[in-house]
């Protein structure tokens, strides 16, 4: 019977250590940090050392000085002769939002279309959109902004030869226009569950041509029975001895007929009871330049709420808690009963519908009969139009302010100016030729057989869209993207070359002008880090969230 012999550890020494790859691998690295670290104070030392000699000591109290300069199209609190350095460098962030938040949401809604126009069967609507993605894929983004600048907005008329859209003049807005908008809604709506939804769609603009082209030239005579009476004898023979696609035909005529004579004295019943109409078949209203476009800009309508715009806006904040309601219950129908739920459609119509008895019911309201913020004046019925942009009241919850010309500049309404314009123009379809293809690929990489598999099944081209092709389209999609949002955020700098007023340009004149050339930089660096980082993480987030989820 054998005894058994403990065995004792022996200790390790330095040469067990040294022989140990994970400890060589810790002590590199921690060699590496140290002369990385030594290396940038020796650097920094250098440099501090350098300009105190010059007279130049790093401080960021050079930002509390008055600047002094003027800084185009300036946020309001912004004064050259009281802002100090520090306010000129956030108005000059404030210019760079301006170009980046809205230069990312319109390049990526356009990138989309022209990439899914990349795919059309449609050959000229093909072949503009490689031709539109080819010449400014391969165009520099500086000889873009230069041909925006210098020949598109520089060949504009004069500032008193400004364009007005629309002239100035009396403009007849018929009755006809909101119940064909209504009707066409109406009828693609329907023409999706069709055979034939061309067809359908295809006969109801034919039937809005016929409409107007008789009505123009019926002066003398009521033509809208009688053409009614008429399209429904003619294209009724359709609908009972046309084949299939003519009957859809029929369908998409008949709709747009039908529904203009009877949606008519509803339509005009209610408008009249709004007061939205007079008596009459048509609003003869003063229609004054809704936009101007000249050298020195564009000058666009702007939006400006009232009073009352928090009641209509709770009666909207209803219609989209509804609208959620019916998204999580059609959600549950359509899991548990396997039958589709149109979710869309109901959330857009409780939204528009309780928005519009809103807005009945805050216009119908009637007006206070003194003015907010005096005692004496009183309200007429109508009141006498306010000498400034904005009405001293209103019954609406929101009021359309339209420009003007001035002595100088234009008044009331949003300016932009041209390098403004030119910097947001060139860097959304600059960045959207290379998003356009992004979305091609994206959409070419889901297998075509799972298309046919989906039609197999029965599901239609949305539910196909939303199901099939848009979760794993995405997967590819979002991580090249996210680098076109870089590049977009980035190329904004190049805003000095046509004079805008960006972070960049704002950052070189404060360098210049106080002589902080290291603060200067560093505050531009730290601005458009922070903008990439804060852009990258987002990304991320969404990445994540669309990924394949593997084991």
């Amino acid at each position: 019977m054998g005894v058994k012999s403990k065995h004792v550890a022996r200790p390790r020494r330095l040469g067990d250590y040294l022989r140990d790859s994970r400890v060589l691998a810790a002590i590199a690295q921690i060699v590496f940090i140290v002369l990385l670290v030594g290396g940038l104070s020796l650097l920094w030392v250098n440099i501090f050392n350098s300009l105190g000699q010059r007279g130049l000591s790093i401080y960021f109290e050079v930002l509390l000085p008055k600047a002094g300069f003027i800084i185009g199209e300036a946020p309001p609190w912004y004064d050259s002769t009281s802002s100090s350095f520090g306010q000129a460098f956030a108005a000059g962030i404030l210019n760079t939002l301006r170009v980046v938040i809205p230069g990312l949401i319109s390049a990526t809604v356009l990138g989309i279309f022209v990439g899914i126009f990349l795919l059309s069967s449609n050959w000229l609507v093909r072949t503009i959109s490689r031709v539109y993605v080819e010449i400014l894929r391969n165009t520099p983004l500086l000889v873009q902004l230069y041909f925006w600048y210098f020949i598109v907005f520089f060949a504009l008329p004069s500032y008193r030869d400004a364009l007005a859209v629309p002239a100035e003049g009396v403009s007849f807005i018929h009755y006809r226009v909101p119940v064909y908008i209504m009707l066409l809604i109406g009828v693609w709506w329907y023409s999706q569950r069709a055979h034939y939804p061309a067809r359908i769609t295809g006969g109801a603009l034919v039937a809005i041509v016929f409409l107007e082209v008789v009505l123009r030239l019926s002066a003398d005579w009521r033509p809208d029975l009688l053409l009614g009476l008429a399209g429904i004898f003619v294209v009724g023979l359709l609908m009972v001895f046309g084949k299939r696609q003519w009957q859809d035909f029929a369908q998409g005529f008949l709709a747009i007929v039908v529904g203009q004579i009877l949606l008519t004295g509803l339509y005009l019943q209610l408008a009249y009871y709004l007061g939205i109409l007079p008596s009459g078949n048509t609003i003869a209203a003063e229609v004054y330049p809704f936009a101007f476009l000249s050298i020195k800009g564009m000058a666009l309508p702007e939006i400006t709420l009232t009073s009352r715009f928090g009641e209509w806006a709770a009666f909207t904040a209803i219609g989209v808690v509804l609208a959620g309601v019916l998204w999580l219950f059609g959600g549950h129908v359509s899991e548990t009963t396997g039958r589709p739920f149109p979710r869309v459609q109901y959330g857009i119509l409780s939204i528009l519908g309780l928005a519009l008895v809103g807005w009945i019911i805050v216009t119908t309201e009637p007006l206070p009969a003194v003015i907010p913020g005096t005692e004496t004046t009183e309200v007429a019925e109508a009141p006498p139009a306010s000498p400034t942009c904005i009405p001293a009241v209103s019954q609406q919850p929101f009021e359309l302010i339209l420009p003007r010309q001035g002595n100088l500049n234009y008044q009331c309404g949003t300016v932009i100016s041209p390098e403004y314009a030119a910097l947001l123009v060139g860097l959304v379809v600059y960045t959207s030729s290379f998003i356009a293809e992004i979305v091609r690929a994206g959409i070419q990489a889901v297998p075509y057989g799972q298309i046919e598999a989906s039609r197999a099944l029965g599901l239609s081209y949305p539910q196909t869209l939303n199901l099939i092709i848009l979760p794993q389209a995405l997967r590819v999609i979002i991580p090249p993207l996210g680098n076109q949002w870089l590049n977009l955020s980035k190329n904004s700098s190049l805003a000095i070359a046509i004079a805008f007023a960006d972070t960049y340009q704002v950052g070189q004149t404060v360098m210049n002008t106080s002589g902080q050339s290291l603060v200067g930089f560093s505050m531009v660096f730290l601005v458009y880090i922070t903008m990439s980082l804060l852009i990258s993480f987002g990304m991320n987030i969404v990445n994540s969230r669309f990924q394949l989820v593997t084991r």
